[in-house]
């Protein structure tokens, strides 16, 4: 009887420290952070997020809509501020704007990284009105001895690019059949809009683009 209770007691013990394991090899996290809309011709960022511990690097490919958005750069940031010796980006690392694709890849040469941050900040232009989505494929997490790490990843983006000429006449500074469009928008006067509904953001926009600033 002491011996089966004593067995017992040791797969309890061996079930929770699994689980602890477990929790804590499933720390890692990876997340898009972008605007939920920008306007056309606008140049603005998206980062992808990590939470990591102890790991020695990272890959991930983002897919883009290279009809809407063009790709400008792409920045390395958390591992090469907390690498604990010598960061190194991955020449693949770039973007092709002709397949609407960012690769990224980044080690930690020698030393290991934990820590939150932006793993890479990548910089876009507006090119065209319309609906992106925003989608890492291809993720890859390592760990010291080289195995992937276990990750979560939930959040596919979505970015919707705005255009300053709501009627399509291809007159933006000072067009006032916009800006008269826009208030109606604004006060839900008008149904068929690209602005919503009270956004004074949107509005001031709007505004801006009609007087040129």
């Amino acid at each position: 009887m002491i011996n089966i209770i004593n067995m017992n007691i040791k797969k309890i013990i061996i079930v929770a420290v699994l689980i602890v394991s477990f929790h804590a090899l499933s720390a890692q996290t990876i997340e898009i952070v972008s605007p939920d809309y920008v306007w056309v011709g606008d140049t603005f960022t998206v980062n992808v997020t990590l939470n990591v511990t102890d790991s020695v690097g990272a890959r991930f490919d983002l897919l883009f809509d290279n009809t809407i958005l063009t790709g400008l750069s792409i920045d390395a940031d958390l591992i090469n501020t907390t690498c604990s010796s010598n960061p190194y980006v991955s020449p693949l690392t770039g973007i092709n704007n002709t397949s609407g694709k960012v690769i990224f890849e980044e080690v930690c040469l020698g030393g290991t990284v934990t820590g939150t941050g932006n793993i890479a900040v990548i910089t876009f232009n507006a090119t065209n009105a319309g609906i992106s989505n925003l989608n890492l494929e291809n993720i890859k997490i390592k760990n010291t001895t080289g195995y992937d790490m276990p990750y979560t990843y939930t959040n596919n983006k979505t970015i919707t690019v705005k255009t300053c000429d709501l009627n399509n006449d291809g007159i933006i500074i000072h067009d006032y059949n916009d800006l008269i469009f826009s208030y109606k928008c604004f006060l839900g006067i008008e149904r068929n809009c690209k602005i919503n509904y009270q956004d004074w953001k949107q509005i001031k926009e709007e505004y801006e683009c009609f007087v040129g600033s």
